[in-house]
């Protein structure tokens, strides 16, 4: 009997690229996660289960193949709403004690989104609301949850990128000097690179698609809506959302050399950026229409429809 490692990488290799899409790690490994490998199984359990039919009292009567290519997804993420790290000009970061909740101008911001959200999705078009465990983005993903009437659920892998130890407690002249960007820039070669306990670019990867594959796992077959699966809002942070599209566009290209060019793309407060997700076992006439190697598009990117420049 196979162990059950074994029967989890049998399932998962029985989609094309679902391995590599879920466990993919930069350097070669393509370790899968316990946690994202069991909901991805427990789909497919349930996709089985719900393809097999009985005939009369003869034996089950199996349906054809699961079709991955039914399954779609959209995610609507927004950055949270201008924080007081953010309004103030002097520092990168304050401490979280202090820096991680919304100015009043944020919660004005979140308002006038939560309020257009409304208005755009009207007669429930949203099913779920995520959020990053961080208080400003939860501080968003309230507001626009008493706006939907929709409960917040808090996804910890789409937190914002961690700076090195203390370093909200670093004057500004030395937050300029070893921020993020700075070192890791510096070390671009190794993408495993940490400073003083601060992020990684292979960490902060490889939470991105922990998301992409906790999204996934959420993707259905199109309902009654506009012939896609379920609609997700997700409030998250912009250094992770520049990671995400960068994930999106690069794939296994996208390397701790680029980090210098993410500040190429622009991230505002509030922006909602859309990105869809289509399973990728498709036919061949829809591949023919649509040729993207990866699963996931991005839509828009940044756009605040309810505040133009």
């Amino acid at each position: 009997m196979l162990r059950e490692e074994e029967r989890l990488e049998a399932v998962l290799l029985d989609q094309p690229g679902d391995r590599r899409r879920i466990g993919r790690v930069v350097g070669g490994k393509t370790a899968i996660p316990k946690r994202i490998a069991s909901i991805v199984l427990a789909r497919r359990i349930a996709d089985c289960a719900q393809a097999t039919t009985s005939a009369g009292d003869g034996p089950a009567t199996a349906a054809p193949a699961y079709d991955a290519a039914m399954r779609s997804l959209r995610a609507y993420f927004l950055r949270h709403a201008e924080s007081v790290s953010n309004a103030d000009a002097g520092v990168v970061a304050l401490p979280p004690e202090k820096g991680d909740r919304l100015s009043e101008l944020g919660q004005e911001q979140a308002r006038r989104a939560a309020s257009h959200l409304a208005d755009a999705v009207g007669g429930g078009a949203l099913d779920r609301i995520l959020a990053s465990p961080l208080h400003r983005a939860r501080e968003t993903a309230d507001v626009v949850s008493e706006e939907l009437g929709l409960p917040v659920e808090t996804l910890d892998s789409m937190t914002e990128l961690r700076e090195s130890e203390g370093y909200g407690e670093l004057s500004a002249e030395e937050q300029r000097l070893h921020r993020w960007s700075v070192w890791m820039a510096e070390h671009g070669h190794d993408p495993d690179y940490s400073y003083r306990g601060g992020e990684s670019f292979n960490d902060l990867l490889g939470r991105v698609r922990e998301t992409k594959a906790a999204l996934e796992a959420m993707a259905e077959r199109p309902g009654g809506k506009d012939g896609a699966g379920p609609h997700v809002l997700a409030v998250s942070h912009g250094i992770f959302l520049r990671f995400f599209l960068l994930d999106c566009l690069l794939g296994e290209d996208f390397r701790a050399s680029h980090v210098p060019r993410l500040w190429q793309v622009r991230t505002v407060n509030c922006g909602m950026s859309l990105f869809e997700y289509h399973a990728p076992d498709r036919g061949e006439e829809e591949a023919e229409k649509d040729p993207s190697p990866d699963p996931w598009r991005c839509i828009t990117w940044m756009a605040r429809p309810w505040d133009p420049p």
